[in-house]
């Protein structure tokens, strides 16, 4: 088990606020960075993150508001093929294994499919880039006292791109235990080709509130 999972998966998180106006105007802007590490050392995430805030009066009357957050983020994965990038899938391999197989032989050779699958299968890569965008005008209507009309504007863009590169995955097996020295044979696991693929979804909604 310790061969293969990290002991210790960091989390680093930095943070940047700053904030100020006047009696018209404030205004906050904020930066952050994240790097959060997996069970192992192919699989992590990077993740930035900004958020820009206005509060204006521009009359007596009418106050405009503009936020706009957005992240970029980076998820990698072992290129082992399954759900959650590949994690969910080496879970369950590992759990499949007989208590009798071997992890690695004595000469360094795979006797399962647990560590190719995490560390030579290739990559998973996800990016993703997403924009939050809200627009609010307030204005009051001094005819009536107390009375207000208020309309809001949002439009949130999100782009999520996906690599893979998939590497072929091979373990080895005793061919007779009972004759010595002992001869190895090679044996695939799942494609027995390396294959590239990508994908990129775009979307973005546009909501409106009056």
């Amino acid at each position: 088990y310790d061969m293969f999972v990290s002991r210790n998966t960091p989390v680093t998180n930095h943070n940047f606020e700053i904030s100020g106006g006047t009696e018209n105007l404030n205004c906050y802007a904020s930066f952050g960075y994240l790097y959060q590490a997996g069970f192992w050392s192919t699989n992590h995430e990077d993740r930035y993150n900004f958020t820009v805030a206005i509060d204006a009066k521009a009359t007596e009357t009418t106050k405009i508001s503009l936020s706009v957050k957005g992240s970029a983020q980076k998820d990698m994965y072992p290129g082992f093929e399954g759900t959650d990038g590949g994690a969910t899938r080496v879970w369950e391999v590992m759990r499949a294994q007989l208590p009798r197989s071997p992890i690695i032989f004595s000469n360094g050779l795979n006797g399962t499919s647990i560590i190719p699958s995490l560390f030579s299968s290739g990559y998973k890569k996800v990016l993703s880039d997403r924009l939050f965008t809200q627009l609010s005008i307030n204005q009051e209507l001094p005819f009536v006292k107390g009375l207000s009309f208020k309309g809001t504007l949002a439009y949130d863009p999100t782009d999520i791109f996906t690599k893979a590169w998939r590497l072929p995955i091979r373990y080895w097996a005793i061919v007779d235990k009972k004759v010595k020295p002992y001869t190895f044979v090679s044996a695939p696991s799942g494609t027995t080709t390396a294959s590239l693929s990508q994908a990129d979804s775009k979307r973005a909604l546009l909501t409106s509130q009056v």
